[in-house]
């Protein structure tokens, strides 16, 4: 596999080991107990209060570093010496940037006014800015049943996978054999890859699309058509193991939560853990085409078929792979 794989890897692992290492309030934790957790973090070994350049060494590797603050709508290019050479001026902030080969950007913003989803990593709007800082493509992902979170890939064509949530029902979620006794009245937001071919200067068409909810197994509801042996499927994925029942949070404890900004401002009672898998990385091999994804919450990274149709992405045939959708590899 190649370095493309290992980086993913690497960068999960490393996203989990600071999830372990911080301390967490528990649920339904008072502000005050969440303020003395912010302290604890703040308290961790190797963060540091100071600013700007720290260290510049002969062993650094040459070039720029793209980044984009947190809450900020601004994208920065800086050189090695710590100097701002380039600012990008976005809409919305940012949930990350690419710098593209024609030296423009795409930036994948935040749009603060989602419906729905409160789950953290919510975008909905993928914009491209030229060298000149004109928007030269504005794309939305943004419903009361969709949206566009946490990562981008590009793709050699120009074309742009992204990951994204759709909301199933807690009705619709007990009919893909979920276990109901833990299930979050607002149902579940399932997430699924979509492919999407620019128009520029706004809009996209979806040209491919992978759903995690067709690759679904479980020995919980034999009357579904997924039902089955867990350990003789390893090319499916298993919800119910990962839902747990949620300690009791009132509602006076969760607009404590909201007014900390532990959680978004459209959070309820009804959809406390509705983010089940929480895929928060994806990237794009050419030579297999294969794409990676990580899931944050189960702890594992996906390799999937990107040589399938959008029909055969929905089963279990066709693609390079003959496999169809399903997971052609699985890490832990």
């Amino acid at each position: 596999m190649k370095n493309y794989l290992a980086i993913t890897v690497l960068l999960f692992c490393c996203l989990s080991l600071v999830r372990c290492t911080q301390t967490k309030p528990e649920e339904g934790a008072s502000t005050e107990t969440m303020a003395a957790a912010l302290d604890s973090i703040r308290d961790l070994p190797g963060l540091s209060s100071q600013r700007g350049l720290i260290s510049n060494t002969d062993e650094a590797t040459p070039g720029y570093i793209l980044f984009s603050p947190t809450y900020s709508a601004s994208t920065y290019l800086m050189n090695q010496g710590g100097q701002v050479v380039k600012e990008w001026k976005g809409e919305f902030s940012s949930m990350l940037t690419y710098l593209k080969d024609d030296g423009g950007i795409i930036r994948h913003e935040r749009d603060d006014d989602f419906p729905t989803f409160a789950a953290g990593g919510q975008s909905g709007r993928i914009h491209e800015y030229n060298w000149d800082g004109e928007m030269t493509w504005n794309f939305e992902y943004i419903s009361d049943k969709l949206l566009t979170h946490h990562d981008i890939a590009i793709l050699p064509n120009g074309n742009i996978l992204a990951i994204a949530w759709e909301v199933k029902t807690k009705e619709e979620s007990i009919e893909l054999g979920v276990n109901p006794e833990n299930l979050p009245n607002a149902g579940l937001w399932f997430d699924k890859i979509i492919e999407i071919e620019p128009t520029k200067p706004k809009g996209g068409n979806i040209v491919w699309e992978w759903r995690m909810w067709d690759h679904l197994v479980q020995n919980y509801d034999e009357s579904k058509a997924n039902f089955g042996s867990v350990e003789e499927n390893p090319r499916k994925v298993d919800l119910n193991p990962h839902l747990h029942p949620r300690p009791p949070l009132t509602q006076e404890q969760l607009q404590q939560q909201i007014a900390a900004g532990f959680t978004t401002s459209n959070a309820t009672l009804d959809n406390q853990g509705s983010d089940l898998t929480h895929l928060n990385a994806i990237e794009y091999n050419a030579e297999l085409d294969q794409i990676a994804i990580s899931s944050f919450h189960f702890g594992e990274v996906y390799i999937i078929d990107h040589s399938t149709t959008t029909e055969e992405a929905s089963g279990s045939n066709g693609g390079k792979s003959g496999l169809g959708g399903d997971l052609l590899y699985r890490v832990c």
